[in-house]
């Protein structure tokens, strides 16, 4: 299991960011559950959906789950016993009851429920992934000190002898003798030990990692700065840093512009800054990305921008701006990528890609396989350059690599329903109006020319209604 804690600056989009990973996460197939521990909630806000204090299916999105933490529910759930006591030693004091209820919120009692909900939730076996939306900077520091401040004090005091618990109590309530009973003592020592096990959990880099949330201005990159120092003293992983609200390179305008400016002196700070630590950046997007459609496209694109390298092979030189445009990292002739022309291609070819999606076949079909990486997938959707394939079961025995098909027509009904309900929401693709064309029947004759030309791209469409 993982745990991904999002924290920075107020107001930099640590619940948007928080919620697309969590969609990112459920869409590969975890188990995920997104949490915020924030006391001003808005997951349910960015989601689009009502969202409770337990973890909720979120529908549309398979395999997510949502919750915010209730902590004033929990607080009364867990500390009864202690706040009985408190409560009492006041009544003692001849306070009355109303003012001693007031008096016994105890500080930092948020901050103990969200952490002590995150570990229950941990430990439950339920998710793969927990993605946590945590409060600003500040109430995160407090957050994840919490359990070494308490326990600093509580051991002294649970460790005192009775005796000089006994003056203590006295000396508060005026009675003698009426040091804490015995409830009040272990429930103090089981909330010390539940808080040292969460801070445990938190604190474990094979299972938690911190990632920082800012936007390319100076002011918040210091704040990060300073939040990444605290976090390292106190042993927490900052695993990321996310620069959301970049502008996009094409937007024009001359206040955009200088906008634009401003914000490369900024990412020249946070490159700086944060050295070693892999750094994501995220385009503001014209539309608040508020829903679960918006927030999977802007999940596609954030993902993609971290990590995946995207290499487009093509026999159409004139296309290249196309594939770029569609976010293609580097383009290769056809020829780079096919055996045709090796009469005795070795079994295995060095490890290049982590995975391909192939529509040609043939010879291009041959050297990919030969050439993907241990664990990595082949799919083939198209013949083109041939039925027949050369090949050597080395690299799916050696590596075991696999080679995937098409079989709608032997796929069940509700699985190729819910594809097709994927293809048409959080599986979209991005530039689905760049791809597709859509002509006349008339005009099909022509097309068809182009195609046996080599001038086509992309999909057409024929309308027969």
């Amino acid at each position: 299991m993982r745990i991904a804690l999002h924290t920075g600056k107020g107001g930099v989009g640590k619940t948007t960011i928080s919620a697309a990973t969590a969609i990112a996460c459920a869409m590969g197939g975890a188990r995920t559950l997104l949490v915020s521990t924030d006391p001003a909630h808005s997951i349910a806000d960015v989601l689009g959906v009502a969202v409770d204090g337990d973890p909720t299916e979120v529908p549309g999105v398979p395999n997510l789950w949502a919750a915010q933490v209730d902590t004033r529910g929990r607080f009364e759930q867990s500390w009864s016993h202690i706040r009985g006591y408190l409560v009492g030693v006041l009544a003692a004091r001849g306070m009355a009851e109303v003012q001693a209820e007031e008096l016994t919120v105890l500080p930092g009692a948020e901050e103990i429920v969200a952490l002590l909900e995150l570990r229950r939730l941990a430990e439950s076996g339920d998710f793969d992934a927990i993605i946590v939306d945590c409060a600003p900077t500040g109430e995160t520091l407090r957050l994840l000190a919490l359990p070494e401040t308490i326990g600093f004090y509580a051991q002294r005091l649970l460790g005192a002898p009775q005796r000089v618990l006994r003056s203590i109590a006295a000396s508060l309530t005026g009675l003698p003798g009426s040091a804490p009973n015995a409830t009040v003592r272990d429930a103090l020592g089981e909330l010390l030990a539940e808080l040292m096990a969460a801070r445990a959990l938190l604190a474990d880099p094979a299972i938690t990692g911190v990632r920082l949330v800012l936007t390319p201005e100076r002011m918040v990159v210091a704040e990060a700065r300073r939040l990444f120092t605290a976090l390292s003293l106190h042993g927490f992983r900052v695993e990321a840093v996310t620069v959301n609200r970049l502008l996009p390179p094409h937007v024009g305008g001359e206040f955009l512009r200088r906008q634009r400016e401003g914000q490369r002196e900024a990412m020249t700070q946070v490159e700086e800054s944060f050295q070693g630590l892999p750094i994501r950046r995220v385009l503001q997007t014209p539309v608040e990305p508020i829903g679960l459609q918006r927030l999977s496209e802007m999940a596609v694109d954030m993902f993609a921008a971290a990590g995946y390298h995207v290499v487009a092979v093509t026999g159409k030189a004139d296309q290249r701006d196309w594939l770029t445009h569609l976010g293609a990292a580097e383009i290769l002739p056809r020829e780079a990528v096919s055996l045709a022309d090796t009469p005795n291609p070795r079994p295995l070819l060095p490890a290049k890609w982590a995975g391909a999606l192939d529509n040609v076949g043939g010879a291009t079909l041959e050297a990919l396989v030969r050439s993907t990486q241990t664990g990595g997938n082949v799919a083939l959707c198209g013949l083109v350059g041939g039925a027949d394939y050369r090949g050597t079961v080395m690299p799916f025995i050696l590596r075991g690599v696999g080679l995937l098909g098409i079989t709608s027509s032997n796929t069940a009904m509700p699985v190729r329903q819910h594809l097709w309900q994927r293809l048409a929401t959080d599986l979209r693709p991005r530039h689905l109006a760049d791809v597709a064309r859509t002509v006349p029947l008339e005009a099909l004759p022509d097309e068809i020319d182009r195609m046996l030309a080599g001038q086509a791209f992309g999909r057409v469409v024929v309308p027969l209604a």
